[in-house]
This record gives C-alpha cells, structure tokens and sequence, in this order.
C-alpha cells in the first residue's frame, strides 16, 4: 500500500519514516522512545515511502520526476534514480514476495514495474490520467491503482448530473491490474454518494 509513512526495524530498533512533503525531506523516529533520530534530504516534493525487500527505504519524489533511495543503516541517502521528465511519481510499493517494485507515474498516467535492487525499469503500463496510489496484493498478483480525479460524469456541466446509465454506474475509478502479465483486469466504479456535503 503506498503511503507516506513507513515503519522498519533496524538493529532491534523500530522506525517510523515520515515523508516530509513541503521540506523535501524524510524523518527518521525511534517508535520505541518517539524521539527523533535524524532528517535525511530527498527529491523534491517527495510524496510516498516503502521498505524494499533488501531493507532500503525507498521514496518517490514528484516535483523532479525521481526515486530517492536511502541506506536503513548509514541513514545516508544512497542513490537517485531519475524517471522519465515531468512524470511526477507519486505512489510506490513493493510486491510482499519482493519480485518487484511499482511506481505511479501521476502526469504520465503510467504504472511503471521496475527490479526492487537495481530500480531498472521492467517494463509500464498505460493508465489513464490521474493515477495516484497503489496497494498490492498479500500474493503479490493483483495491483489496485486508484485514479486521483473522477473521469468527467455525463451531464457535469449542465445541472443534471448522470452517476449511472446503461453501462453500469459512473464515478471514481480503481483499476485491478494482472501483476505478471501488466494489463488491466477490470475497472472497479466506485459508486456516488448522493447524500448532502
């Protein structure tokens, strides 16, 4: 489940890793004593956190289009992967089996697969727009990606608003996604609230 907090355990110490979106930071808590061990700079605009496999603390950063990658034990940041210009990533999670890494590209409307080491891309798959989270299943088959903004309903310029039709009904979206074979498995509509703001 993407997230913009973390929780690891290093040396038999818990941590909690906060995404410190507006100061392009992460901060490091022991969840044992709720001190503050140290603040690390990342990206810019970083958005989400995940625990890689192999322990790392990876971070996706929107405003420059990066994953940053931080050393659980140094608390130093290791490296910087650079994803495609302007495709503000925002929601990343790994796969409980560890097989890969999955990253959501907001602007360019793409899940995007890569190596939970290395962070090589593996391979993408075209959305839609405004992709935003991601949760993955316990089996590490099925990918949920939620969009951030409805499609446009019928009728939403006019006074009289369609939720449903002949198609069934219309509203947010959340895609199921085939993790082996990156395609989308169905579209899950999420259904109107008609109760009063």
């Amino acid at each position: 489940l993407s997230s913009n907090l973390a929780v690891s355990s290093s040396n038999g110490t818990n941590r909690l890793w906060v995404v410190n979106q507006d100061n392009d930071s992460v901060s490091v808590f022991n969840s044992n004593t709720d001190i503050k061990i140290t603040e690390i700079a990342v990206g810019k605009s970083p958005r989400s956190i995940a625990v890689a496999p192999d322990g790392r603390i990876w971070i996706s950063n929107k405003a420059n289009s990066s994953l940053s990658i931080v050393n659980p034990t140094t608390l130093q940041l290791q490296q910087t992967i650079n994803l495609p210009p302007s495709s503000q990533p925002f929601g990343l999670a790994f796969a409980p089996d560890g097989s890969a890494g999955y990253v959501v590209l907001e602007a360019a409307g793409k899940l995007l697969k890569f190596d939970p080491v290395s962070g090589a891309t593996i391979t993408s798959l075209t959305i839609g727009s405004n992709p935003r989270h991601i949760a993955i299943q316990n089996d590490s088959n099925k990918i949920l990606v939620s969009r951030y903004i409805s499609p446009p309903l019928p009728g939403e310029s006019s006074a009289t608003i369609q939720t449903n039709g002949h198609q069934g009904n219309y509203g947010g979206e959340i895609f199921v996604v085939n993790a082996g074979t990156m395609t989308i498995d169905k579209t899950i509509v999420l259904q109107n609230s008609d109760k009063q703001d």
